[in-house]
């Protein structure tokens, strides 16, 4: 039996590029930006959570738990490139935001899949912030889910595209690896498809910046790794990384990032079109690194000096998978959240076919055994 519980929901609404109009007045200019606001209004009425996905600086996207009456208020005048151009009308309780600070093309040499070993020359760096993101696709469905999918062409005759999920509700992802998501957290999707390169062991890789409203002097970033037992969800993957905020390890009110190591090299995502994604130790983040991307419209330059920053680089492949150039595609999903991650559990398949396999020999087990005794009793 199963009941749809609406406790734990929220009801999403999207706008893109709010109020740009009426501060600019240039239709042509507004439609060239990308500012996707999402509103997440709680079913039970407590605070409600903002996404913001911005493609105007480099790729970002910041989580922002309000008052239920808070408005977002952009100043569109003053957005390139400044400090306190994107305010809410109350003061979050909360803020985290992650960046793509750059996608990497490197020579693979020595198979390791390490992108960040010092001693690799052969690195080709793509800022994001100098490709022209193409708006694909946005929806929004039903008030329960709000995707936004972007395109960069022509990057060395290939193509970088990001895809930005909101969800109102926790579930599993339809597509693999299907992480779980709640409705404190969303799922940001990056493909690499045909980029061209000239070395013979050519490798991808990101590398990722967060930031929080946590200040630097609670701690850092912990990456904590989990093995489940079951499988059922992602075949032959069973390790979970969380990177936790310090509030978020204390069990407290704060932050994550989670992925699988589990990258896919086709548009169909399946097992047999899978290999592994290594990752580096999480690392302290500059104020300058965050230069031209949403943060840095949002924080106060004081406030983001100290703001809790940090980074870690995350390379698709591993050892003896052909490389990036044997398929010339790649992809990898990763969820950002508020609070903490969700746990899994057994799924009611798994405890069904588990009550089966033990109950049908426990209960031949049972049955047999009171008939053996009453033919005993009775001889």
């Amino acid at each position: 039996v199963y009941c749809d519980n609406d406790e734990n929901t929220r009801n999403l609404k999207v706008e893109s590029n709010p109020d740009c109009l009426n501060q600019l007045n240039n239709e042509t200019l507004c439609e060239k930006y990308i500012l996707v606001h999402v509103t997440a209004d709680s079913n039970t009425g407590g605070s409600t959570l903002h996404y913001l996905f911005d493609l105007i600086g480099k790729p970002s996207v910041l989580i922002a738990k309000t008052p239920k009456d808070a408005s977002l208020n952009v100043n569109w005048t003053q957005l390139s490139g400044n400090s306190n151009c994107i305010k809410f009308s109350k003061d979050p309780e909360y803020v985290f935001s992650t960046v793509i600070d750059n996608i990497v093309l490197f020579n693979d040499t020595d198979g390791t899949s390490n992108y960040s070993d010092p001693n690799n020359t052969n690195v080709e760096k793509y800022d994001p912030l100098h490709i022209k993101w193409d708006l694909v696709n946005l929806t929004e469905s039903n008030g329960k889910k709000v995707m936004l999918e972007v395109n960069a062409t022509h990057v060395n005759n290939g193509s970088f595209s990001l895809r930005f999920t909101a969800f109102g509700f926790q579930d599993h992802n339809e597509d693999l690896p299907k992480l779980l998501h709640t409705p404190d957290s969303m799922q940001i999707d990056i493909i690499a498809s045909n980029i061209r390169s000239n070395y013979s062991s050519p490798r991808i890789a990101m590398e990722l910046l967060m930031v929080s409203s946590e200040d630097k002097s609670e701690g850092a970033y912990k990456l904590n790794r989990i093995r489940n037992l079951d499988d059922e969800f992602t075949p032959g993957i069973f390790d979970v990384y969380n990177i936790l905020s310090p509030r978020s390890n204390n069990d407290t009110r704060g932050a994550f990032v989670q992925f699988r190591p589990v990258c896919y090299t086709s548009h169909y995502r399946s097992v047999s079109y899978s290999t592994e994604s290594r990752h580096g130790e999480v690392q302290t983040a500059d104020s300058k690194d965050f230069t031209y991307s949403l943060p840095s419209n949002f924080f106060s330059s004081v406030s983001l000096d100290n703001a809790l920053k940090q980074a870690i680089n995350i390379t698709f492949g591993q050892p003896d998978d052909g490389f990036y150039s044997h398929t010339n595609y790649i992809s990898f999903s990763f969820l950002i959240g508020l609070e903490s991650p969700a746990t899994e559990g057994l799924s009611m398949f798994v405890k069904i076919f588990s009550a089966v396999g033990l109950g049908v020999p426990l209960l031949v087990l049972i049955v047999g055994g009171i008939y053996v005794a009453v033919k005993k009793y009775r001889s």
